[in-house]
């Protein structure tokens, strides 16, 4: 569908190219969405790190950058992923 468009657009293995937290700011930024809305609460790292759901933006954005396991994963639309 991008190419069809003629949208630039990169696509990004999480997995080996794991995002930082700057990356999530503008990731949640563009979504319009916030870290709670997309974190894996059934996730290892969730029970590991004791977290009830409920911490700031910031403390979510730091431990998403850290435990990539804790971002849903989820196909966002095209207009987000095109530079």
């Amino acid at each position: 569908m991008l190419r069809e468009r003629e949208i630039e657009s990169i696509l990004r293995d999480y997995r080996r190219d794991p995002p930082d937290e700057a990356d999530l700011r503008r990731l949640f930024l563009r979504l319009g969405t916030s870290p709670s809305d997309v974190l894996r609460r059934r996730a290892r790292a969730f029970r590991e790190l004791g977290l009830p759901g409920d911490e700031a933006d910031e403390v979510l954005i730091s431990h998403m950058a850290t435990h990539r396991t804790l971002l849903e994963l989820f196909d966002p639309p095209p207009d987000i992923c095109a530079r």
